[in-house]
């Protein structure tokens, strides 16, 4: 499903020693999901700002990747032994939902979301984001509300496995810009002070049946 943080690790192999002593076995955790984040600023000197969020409805929504029912290809599944999400290759454009959004500061703001994997080289699929806002134009004494609606660019190979893709999207007062997609690994986890480890002990052989 769309909207989770699916993490995976695989350990090397590892001799288990026959003594009573805990021996920690580090993983170290991989995303396997897909970020999307939406950098949102007022642009400079273009006669509008930005103010907030809009209060009713849903401020920020997406088109995310559909899985198909039936799902007869596997797509959208993680491959257990290899941690391979196989990528959806279409949106659902008729369920769209919620981003989230960071607070407004500056004339600026973010939002984000987590997804499956979505590549498909024929279609190029890509989601459309709606964003609802308080704006204020030059001259304005109090500011409006607007909604913009736009499709995220296609990024080369798609929207991949571990990978963050942050875009700009600029306001303007007759429409919205948006520039092609950053692209980052989404760095791996690692839990510190051993919290990640796991502490295989020793079974203890005894039946308990050794008296003479």
């Amino acid at each position: 499903s769309n909207g989770f943080n699916y993490l995976w690790a695989k350990s090397e192999s590892k001799a288990i020693t026959g003594t009573p002593d805990k021996q920690n076995v580090e993983l170290k955790f991989e995303r396997k999901a897909v970020k999307i984040v939406i950098n949102i600023v007022s642009g400079t000197n273009n006669g509008i700002t930005l103010k907030g969020w809009m209060e009713s409805g849903d401020s920020a929504k997406i088109t995310p990747p559909k899985v198909p029912s039936p799902n007869a290809s596997n797509l959208c599944k993680m491959t257990l032994s290899t941690g391979v999400i196989a990528p959806a290759t279409s949106v659902d454009a008729d369920n769209p939902v919620k981003m989230t959004c960071g607070e407004v500061a500056e004339n600026k703001a973010t939002v984000s979301y987590i997804m499956l994997p979505l590549i498909d080289e024929s279609n190029e699929p890509v989601p459309t984001v709606t964003l609802r806002v308080k704006v204020q134009n030059t001259g304005e004494t109090e500011g409006g509300e607007r909604t913009y609606t736009t499709q995220l660019k296609y990024p080369s190979g798609g929207f991949e496995s571990g990978k963050q893709y942050t875009y700009t999207a600029t306001l303007k007062a007759n429409g919205i810009t948006f520039t092609g997609a950053t692209v980052t690994n989404w760095n791996p986890v690692t839990f510190e002070n051993g919290e990640g480890n796991l502490t295989p002990t020793e079974p203890d052989n005894t039946d308990g049946n050794s008296g003479s």
